[in-house]
């Protein structure tokens, strides 16, 4: 399994190219998820660049998380920050987002496929993500936690690929019969610490606090 997931990382070069590329030219892909990767001649490349937006394109963007946000999913490879972001808006988009937050902690009803996510994350070993959620959306709602657009946006290709591997291998793990315990068990194995280090810097819920796309590929390189 070790050799497998060092693989598989290794195999994932041009994608964290590929972001820090995008970056530079002020440039997001919007959508990198397993349906939107290839695999050729032993590499990982990112294809289908339908949603791909300029940064500048604070309009289409916002449209984008208005989307997601009335959709009440969430989406494997969107941080919720990108999604949450929309109850800045307006008043109306606070109140869903209140009610979110009430449903959640009373409840532990998430949005469609947020169990997803949750299993996801804790075959990452983060097994507070439903506390972290919970913050998350109190500092949206008492504006505790006010990114700008630029903020969310320059870090979005960056949580998607951090996002990426966890999900394959989560999904793969219950083709094959394991349990979330089981998956997490194996990812814990101290010679995937470094790749899994990584991945968390990748994917922190609050954009301010995840690295950006240059930071993630010196890190990779150093792996």
């Amino acid at each position: 399994f070790n050799q497998a997931i060092h693989k598989l990382f290794k195999y994932m070069k041009p994608l964290f190219e590929g972001i820090v590329e995008l970056d530079k030219h002020k440039i997001f892909h919007n959508d990198i998820n397993d349906r939107n990767i290839i695999y050729k001649n032993k590499q990982f490349y990112m294809i289908d660049f339908g949603l791909a937006s300029k940064y500048s394109n604070i309009s289409g963007i916002k449209k984008r998380m208005k989307f997601i946000f009335e959709t009440d999913k969430i989406y494997e490879s969107y941080p919720w920050d990108y999604t949450l972001y929309s109850s800045t808006f307006n008043q109306k988009y606070k109140t869903l987002l209140k009610q979110e937050y009430n449903d959640y902690k009373q409840n532990f009803i998430m949005r469609d496929e947020g169990d997803e996510i949750n299993d996801i994350y804790l075959c990452m070993g983060i097994h507070n993500i439903h506390d972290l959620l919970l913050s998350l959306m109190n500092d949206f709602i008492h504006n505790k936690y006010k990114p700008t657009c630029k903020d969310i946006i320059s870090k979005m290709d960056v949580y998607s690929l951090g996002i990426l591997l966890p999900t394959m291998i989560y999904r793969y793990g219950l083709i094959h019969g394991k349990t979330v315990n089981e998956i997490q068990k194996l990812c814990s194995h101290k010679e995937l610490n470094e790749i899994f280090d990584l991945l968390h810097q990748m994917t922190q819920l609050k954009s301010t606090e995840r690295i950006t796309p240059s930071e993630a590929y010196k890190i990779y390189q150093d792996i």
